[in-house]
């Protein structure tokens, strides 16, 4: 039996009580919010504009009306409200959108393994460097989208119109965005700083980030190497861990091979990013002489660079690598897969802890673990044998401290006698 199409309560359609998070307002037809800000090229710009006993003002993350009856609605945020000189009570708008995970597999990935592996979380939305124009009649009503700072799990989403960001996707990549400095292309750094200065008031975003930026300033103010892994899951009875140097050991078992790099490749770009950045590395430096001279050094930021040939694979990553003799941008193919040797390691000078090490191996260690269907038995055994001799190392030096205080005691109640 065919009910009335226009009836929601007919037999053609759900209810509104049926369909989900209800999208759409009923109201009046839109107008401009105050006067005209500016006109320029038979444009002329206002503040927002009202729709329905609503305000969307600029910054305003709104529905818009789908491509398709069973389709989500579109979700953008509005950049420019305008009229046309021709038209001046007719409400137009520029918005940049708001990828749904679907949008992300539509446009493509370049790299299929990571298009296999792309999975949004519950109320993820990914930036898109994407903006078009669109009437105000398309509006269905507001949305709210923050922008992550810092790792960790977004805060609870308790309203189903509210949204978060950790990604962002630009020709065929998808980006980490969680560190807006370390985002290598331009359009979206520059964009995410602009969303993180119009943050919608989403509960709990505004705390959680303040509280990640004031890790990432903690661990920016110890400096390049001493900042790695020191923070949030500090062990306080391990204060020896924190003020002694890495070892060897220790260092080696954060080292990336240019092998393990080329593995490393088919990870979700912001994994890619965990990964690199405080991982220790082998440089190979040519001389002047055309010998090759080899140097530790240490990950400090990742940078995009013209693709070339790793392997059997292409990246398009540089890594700024803090060594000894200071610092330098170097492709992955630079790298070396041997370790470094214990003379490279007395020529690091960079003031990495031992505690800062050990985390950092947990958490390589971590990510590994949910890709370990990419690796070879003989490399998680490396990662392995690695990980195993930092520990013994890590429990001779805790042992031979321990030797010394009780040496150091024991002279002490020597003195006290005579």
């Amino acid at each position: 039996g065919g009910g009335d199409a226009d009836d929601p309560g007919s037999e053609d359609g759900p209810g509104p009580e049926d369909s989900g998070p209800d999208y759409e307002l009923d109201g009046s037809e839109p107008r401009f919010l105050g006067a005209p800000i500016t006109e320029r090229k038979g444009k002329i710009f206002y503040g927002g504009f009202e729709k329905e006993g609503v305000e969307y003002k600029v910054g305003t993350d709104v529905y818009l009306e789908p491509g398709a009856s069973d389709a989500p609605p579109f979700i953008a945020r509005l950049h420019e409200v305008y009229a046309y000189s021709f038209a001046k009570e007719e409400v137009y708008f520029t918005a940049r959108w708001w990828y749904r995970e679907a949008d992300v597999r539509e446009y493509g990935l370049r790299s299929k393994a990571r298009e296999a592996s792309l999975q949004a979380e519950d109320g993820e939305l990914f930036y898109a460097v994407h903006d078009d124009e669109n009437h105000a009649d398309t509006v269905l009503r507001p949305a709210r989208v923050g922008v992550l700072r810092g790792e960790g799990p977004p805060p609870p989403l308790g309203d189903p119109h509210d949204y978060f960001c950790a990604r962002a996707y630009e020709e065929g990549a998808v980006v980490d965005v969680t560190d807006v400095y370390a985002v290598q292309r331009p359009r979206i750094r520059q964009g995410i700083l602009r969303e993180l200065s119009r943050q919608p008031a989403i509960p709990g975003l505004a705390e959680r980030n303040a509280a990640a930026a004031e890790r990432g300033a903690k661990r920016q103010r110890l400096g390049d190497g001493s900042a790695l892994g020191r923070g949030d899951d500090e062990d306080d009875d391990d204060a020896r861990a924190r003020k002694s140097k890495a070892s060897y050991e220790e260092l080696c078992s954060i080292m990336l091979t240019r092998k393990a790099l080329e593995v490393w490749l088919d990870a979700e770009p912001r994994d890619l990013q965990s990964v690199l950045r405080y991982s220790m590395v082998r440089v190979a430096q040519r001389l002047q002489s055309g010998r090759c001279h080899y140097a530790a050094g240490i990950v400090l930021e990742v940078r995009q660079a013209q693709p070339y040939r790793l392997g059997s694979k292409v990246a398009s990553h540089a890594l700024w690598v803090r060594t000894g003799q200071g610092r330098k941008l170097v492709r992955m193919d630079a790298l070396s897969n041997e370790a470094f040797t214990r003379a490279e390691y007395d020529e690091f000078k960079v003031p990495v802890t031992s505690h800062a090490a050990r985390d950092k191996s947990r958490k390589l260690r971590g990510i590994a673990a949910r890709y370990a269907d990419l690796f070879s038995e003989e490399e998680q055994r490396r990662m392995d044998d690695a990980a195993q001799r930092a520990e013994e190392a890590a429990a001779r030096e805790k042992e031979a401290e321990q030797a010394r205080r009780e040496e150091e005691a024991r002279r002490g109640e020597g003195g006290e006698g005579l």
